[in-house]
């Protein structure tokens, strides 16, 4: 072997060497920065929400949801909220929260109305709180379970160094999985909205009640920090 192919030889294996040693650094440094990040401001898992389906679990609806709330973007658009109001059951919510004994005070027309007043209400109050708060948070699901024919997607929500529990309700309906409250510990969204909706009914009848939604969905969005608690998750303000 010549000395002139020797040394070309050691320099390709040196070149390999130096390679491989340059992809690895590469991939290490690409793996802390990516962890840093991570750790910096942590996001919902890339969902692509175009795939999201009726036979969709009940996971994946949520991650499509959360990475609906905080995409980027004017967070006041006129579609902004679209995109998560289609993993929302605005209708099961809304007959929830009336419950057995008031919704059938309102006519057919009247409950399809309602549903969109109930639609507007949390475009206005809840969801620019929720896109705060999700936006510098990280949701990690712990569990998931069954109750009264509802599914239950719990997890802890971590937040300016706190952990606080948050479940997510959803039903199955014709379209699959969608989202019919959530949870801050054992404070429930709907449950909140239901009180002030009931006692509305009581006190104003079902034609008072509509009348006064639909002034509250033509006030506009009000009451909202730069910085919102996860209490504010399922209060939605004053």
């Amino acid at each position: 072997m010549s000395f002139s192919y020797k040394r070309k030889l050691v320099l390709a294996l040196a070149g390999c060497v130096l390679g491989c040693s340059t992809s690895t650094l590469e991939c290490t440094a690409k793996t802390e920065v990516s962890k840093k990040g991570s750790a910096q401001k942590a996001k919902p898992a890339a969902q692509n929400v175009s795939v999201i389906g009726k036979d969709s679990s009940e996971r994946e609806v949520v991650e499509a949801f959360l990475l609906a709330i905080t995409r980027p973007g004017p967070e006041r658009s006129k579609t902004a909220f679209d995109e998560a109001a289609q993993y929302m059951a605005f209708d099961e919510m809304a007959k929830r929260a009336f419950g057995e004994a008031g919704w059938p005070k309102f006519s057919g027309a009247e409950q399809k109305e309602i549903a969109g007043l109930f639609r507007r209400l949390i475009d206005l109050r809840f969801y620019p709180r929720w896109r705060r708060v999700f936006q510098n948070g990280q949701f990690s699901m712990t569990s998931q379970s069954k109750q009264a024919g509802d599914s239950l997607v719990v997890g802890t929500l971590s937040q300016e160094g706190r952990k606080d529990l948050l479940t997510f309700r959803l039903i199955r309906s014709p379209e699959g999985f969608r989202l019919v409250s959530m949870s801050v510990k054992d404070k429930d969204m709907l449950e909140r909205t239901s009180h002030r909706l009931r006692r509305g009914l009581a006190n104003k009848g079902a034609a008072g009640l509509i009348s006064h939604l639909r002034k509250k969905t033509q006030e506009g969005q009000k009451d909202v920090t730069k910085s919102p608690q996860i209490e504010e998750l399922i209060s939605g303000g004053k």
